[in-house]
C-alpha cells in the first residue's frame, strides 16, 4: 500500500468515511443548522466485490480500487487472522 502512495491511515479515513459517513459541511437556513455527510450508497456497501470497487486517490494523484489494495472478505466480528 505505501509502496503506492498510499497511507494506511488515509485509506482507513476513506473506509470509515464509506461506511459510517462523515461530515463535510454545514448549511444554514434562518436559525436552523443542518450537516451536511458523504456516504456511500448503501447497495454499494452490501458484499465484498462492490466494496473493493471504492476508489481511493494516492497523495501523488494514483488512483486504485479498494481490492487492489486490501483483502476484502465477509467475517463476523472484529477482525480475524487468516493464516
Amino acid at each position: 500500500m505505501t509502496q503506492l502512495g498510499f497511507r494506511p491511515v488515509e485509506v482507513l479515513d476513506a473506509i470509515q468515511t464509506a461506511f459510517q459517513g462523515t461530515v463535510v459541511a454545514q448549511t444554514f437556513q434562518a436559525n436552523r443548522v443542518s450537516d451536511v455527510a458523504v456516504i456511500l450508497d448503501e447497495s454499494l456497501r452490501k458484499t465484498p466485490e462492490t466494496v473493493g470497487t471504492l476508489l481511493l486517490k494516492s497523495g501523488q494523484g494514483l488512483r486504485l480500487p479498494l481490492r487492489e489494495l486490501a483483502d476484502i472478505y465477509l467475517t463476523s466480528g472484529r477482525h480475524k487472522h487468516r493464516a
